[in-house]
């Protein structure tokens, strides 16, 4: 499989898409400053925020990249036809 800047593109930006609606989703329904580790505040709303929207993006990044790598045979292979109808 080639990896050019289309193939990276059609695989970051949708993730990227998902890991935006993830993080809104979870923190809808979790607040951050209520969770407590061992009795500590873990982190700020913020901090909560930017991690776990970044750890969405690469778990969703990483989930693409596989099934790219999975079927990257075939997507060569059969590139150049049409499907059928």
């Amino acid at each position: 499989m080639k990896w050019d800047a289309a193939t990276i593109g059609a695989v970051m930006w949708p993730a990227f898409l998902g890991a935006a609606l993830a993080d809104g989703i979870v923190f809808t329904l979790i607040d951050p400053e209520t969770i407590e580790i061992f009795g500590y505040h873990a982190v700020s709303r913020q901090a909560a925020y930017t991690v776990g929207f970044f750890l969405f993006w690469v778990l969703i990044v990483a989930a693409s990249f596989l099934t790219l790598w999975l079927h990257g045979e075939n997507l060569e292979k059969y590139k150049n036809t049409t499907p059928r109808r």
